[in-house]
């Protein structure tokens, strides 16, 4: 008999609301206060991020079972996540997506977490945890030991990938198959191994190799699997040329043309799930911020990791987090905003106020965090040093157009 599968309901949050100016930081204002009612807050007693749910429910821990070799979940589930299409993005370009045009009337849309990043998506995703629980603050992170970054794809010679994410997968608690397909090249990365730990893995070289891989999975996984399918061409082409580049849009219609196919191969009765990890915002050269150019912080940072749009600083003197960030403020005149840490532990965005972290967690969180306003960056060229220009499409900080991300849900 097949057990139907129950979801939570999504959250209401700002970032869901059309009426939100795209680029609005939501955060609750300073000083924080009690933030567990506030409805800009992520995590709560009581709120969570939509896509902390999306597997909770596909993935139920073993104990579940009604009975002795069945399994918790019955029939076939296949989940495909576009990277880098936020809600708002797919909105203004339904003209390009037929496929996912046709499944308006099937979709929705929830909130990834903050920092709104792949790295830091994926990891929530798959452990159903907030980055304050699983330790994954960005694309890079803070060495909880020394002055320096680790970046959570290629990891560090000195990082255990097995112990990065502190937390059990979903998958590890789980008796159902579960079946990852995704690019060649992230097949047995850092963060591959610290991530997806209780998953098979199926991958393919180039983007036309999708189809032929799923049908791989689909087989691995039986009748009662689970498919998680990455699409990164999206998210690429949005880093490389921006999201008002000719070349985002061709990205957009192939991934939408490879969701077309999918359902047409995907086996009768299987239940579909299409979302994403986070949104995007093009950058502005004239709000692109160096802290590397400003004398009066020389030796005043120790580190610097995240993304451009939340970078999180480790300081000589934790002490003087609020009078740095108060100066920064100032003289970006608002393009960035600081957030102190004992601030950022319990305004409720990478994790509920409260949340119990070990030494090792709590080296990971900055001293000060900067969020990116509008269309603004924040770099240190020489802590960070870049091996490649800037990017043109970017993310990681908590506005509507970052934050959103679409829900579909269908059955072929």
């Amino acid at each position: 008999m097949t057990r139907p599968v129950t979801h939570p309901e999504p959250v209401p949050h700002p970032a869901l609301d059309p009426a939100t100016d795209d680029l609005d930081l939501l955060l609750p204002p300073s000083p924080p206060g009690d933030r567990a009612e506030d409805p800009r807050a992520l995590w709560s007693a009581t709120t969570r991020p939509g896509v902390a749910d999306l597997l909770t429910p596909l993935l139920p821990p073993r104990d579940v079972a009604a009975a002795a070799g069945e399994p918790s979940v019955t029939g076939r589930d296949v989940v495909v996540l576009v990277d880098g299409l936020g809600a708002r993005l797919l909105q203004e370009h339904r003209s390009l997506t037929p496929t996912l045009r046709r499944l308006t009337d099937e979709s929705t849309a929830v909130t990834t977490t903050a920092p709104a990043t792949t790295a830091s998506a994926m990891a929530t995703l798959l452990t159903g945890r907030s980055p304050l629980e699983h330790g994954v603050l960005g694309y890079t992170g803070l060495h909880p030991h020394e002055d320096r970054a680790v970046s959570q794809l290629t990891g560090a010679d000195d990082v255990d990938p097995d112990t990065w994410i502190p937390v059990s997968g979903l998958a590890e608690r789980s008796a159902r198959r579960a079946v990852h397909v995704g690019p060649r090249r992230h097949d047995g990365s850092h963060f591959t191994r610290a991530a997806y730990r209780g998953w098979d893995i199926v991958t393919h070289r180039r983007p036309d190799q999708v189809l032929d891989a799923v049908r791989t999975a689909v087989r691995h996984a039986g009748d009662d699997g689970l498919l998680l399918v990455h699409l990164t061409e999206v998210d690429h082409a949005g880093h490389g040329h921006g999201v008002a580049s000719r070349q985002w849009r061709e990205a957009l219609e192939g991934a939408d043309s490879t969701l077309a196919a999918l359902l047409r191969v995907l086996p009768t009765g299987t239940r579909v799930t299409i979302t994403a990890d986070h949104g995007m915002v093009d950058a502005r050269d004239d709000q692109r911020v160096d802290l590397a150019t400003w004398p009066e912080l020389d030796g005043r940072l120790r580190a610097v990791a995240g993304d451009p749009r939340a970078l999180g600083l480790r300081l000589q003197h934790p002490q003087e987090a609020a009078a740095i960030g108060a100066r920064i403020e100032e003289r970006t005149q608002g393009l960035l905003r600081a957030v102190p840490r004992p601030q950022l532990l319990r305004m409720g965005l990478y994790g509920p106020s409260g949340t119990s972290m070990t030494p090792e967690l709590t080296a990971r969180v900055p001293d000060l965090l900067l969020l990116g306003t509008r269309h603004a960056t924040v770099a240190h060229s020489r802590l960070a040093p870049r091996t490649a220009p800037p990017e043109i499409g970017v993310h990681g900080a908590p506005t509507a157009r970052e934050l959103a991300i679409p829900l579909v849900r269908t059955v072929v």
